[in-house]
């Protein structure tokens, strides 16, 4: 065998002999272990916080201006709905497909689409 500096743990006090005062520091280690534990798994879980809230930050930014222009579209529509409205009635010599040009009698070409404005955005983003 070799000497006592070489195995030290051949020369370490086994569990059951340790006295009152190593007890102590093995107990106060063990605390200081799990407080550290705690703080590193706590500073990671702020983290995690962190990160998710600037996911749903950038979530938020991303859907209110998918809204806006949602909303753009939707006045520009009843803006053409309104104008529409407002022309006399023309009679169409075939009514067209939905999106398609039509002819109308009186020879001029119109889109008929302010039923299918109306079906699709019905009161939509309407201020009240």
């Amino acid at each position: 065998l070799g000497s006592a500096a070489e195995l030290p743990l051949l020369n370490a006090p086994t569990p059951p002999s340790l006295s009152p005062l190593d007890a102590e520091s093995q107990e106060r280690l063990k605390a200081e272990r799990k407080r550290l534990r705690n703080r590193i798994a706590a500073s990671k879980c702020r983290r995690r916080k962190l990160e998710r809230i600037a996911r749903l930050e950038e979530k938020v930014k991303a859907l209110k201006g998918q809204n806006a222009e949602l909303a753009a579209t939707a006045n520009l529509l009843r803006a053409q709905v309104t104008q529409l409205q407002g022309r006399p009635p023309c009679i169409l010599s075939e009514p067209p497909g939905p999106g398609e040009l039509g002819e109308c009698v009186c020879g001029s070409r119109v889109r008929c689409l302010l039923s299918e404005v109306l079906e699709v955005c019905g009161d939509f983003g309407r201020l009240r």
